[in-house]
């Protein structure tokens, strides 16, 4: 057995944005490690198809619950499910997210607000209870998906890289309490993934990776312990380089990044 696979065996692990792409995988290969699964995403009949699959192939134990993780008591109604039918998850890995670029034009703090919602709150409203029940087990893993886009931002897609940021920054603080009383808390700063939401992106994206090889570098480097899993490592390199060039250099460069057609929407 794999130092993954006995790391997860017979553990119970919480994964929301499971309906597809890269938290359906984590699910797969979690249900192959022989996992206790909660999955958690907006689209119910994904999640039971997916269910389904998995109970098929290995016998596992899968939870369904539908949520939209950007509504406060949703998530409450979610984990109060999960603790009473699977127990405290021993690991949570909150993926769930979105995306979307616009041009200049369509700029609005409404766009703002509602990846804000997904992408930083609708993370920290699982976090504070599964952190206050951590700390007073004493264990615990929560490993949540931020991006390598959190390091700078690029044209047209603004909110994003600023709600990843964000959660970054949140979790690193906590980290810095919570791991000597014996709760890890991870970051996952992935590049482009092979996903339906990066699907309807129109820029390129280089060093992609297949949601099942990303999949495979989260769990192993939550098995690990890894403070923080930065992955494929050339786009982790470019986007450090991309940090540290001074202001004026990167609004030189990304000017001339910046397409002179509109992107793709979500549909």
């Amino acid at each position: 057995m794999s130092d993954v696979a006995s790391f997860f065996r017979g553990r119970a692990v919480l994964v929301t944005g499971a309906s597809s792409g890269i938290g359906a995988e984590l699910a797969r290969q979690l249900a192959r490690h022989g996992a206790r699964l909660a999955i958690l995403a907006r689209r119910r009949q994904n999640l039971e198809a997916l269910a389904s699959e998995l109970r098929a192939a290995s016998g596992a134990t899968v939870l369904v619950v539908a949520c939209d993780v950007s509504e406060p008591a949703a998530v409450a109604g979610a984990m109060a499910r999960v603790e009473r039918e699977l127990g405290l998850p021993d690991v949570a890995i909150l993926n769930a997210g979105i995306g979307e670029s616009r041009k200049l034009e369509d700029f609005s703090v409404e766009w703002v607000r509602r990846i804000f919602e997904t992408n930083l709150f609708g993370v920290l409203y699982f976090v504070e209870p599964l952190l206050g029940s951590m700390l007073a087990r004493g264990a615990g893993t929560i490993a949540v998906t931020s991006s390598l886009a959190r390091d700078r931002a690029m044209t047209q897609t603004g909110p994003y890289s600023a709600s990843k940021a964000a959660l970054s920054a949140v979790i690193e603080s906590l980290r810095i309490d919570a791991w000597p009383r014996g709760v890890r808390l991870i970051t996952i700063e992935p590049g482009f993934v092979k996903s339906p939401m990066t699907d309807r992106n129109a820029f390129p994206m280089p060093f992609m990776v297949s949601s099942e090889r990303a999949a495979a570098i989260v769990l192993r480097g939550i098995a690990q312990g890894t403070p923080v899993i930065r992955f494929p490592w050339p786009m982790a390199v470019i986007t450090y380089v991309l940090r540290m060039l001074p202001s004026r250099l990167f609004l030189w460069a990304g000017s001339r990044l910046s397409p002179k057609r509109d992107l793709k929407k979500p549909g």
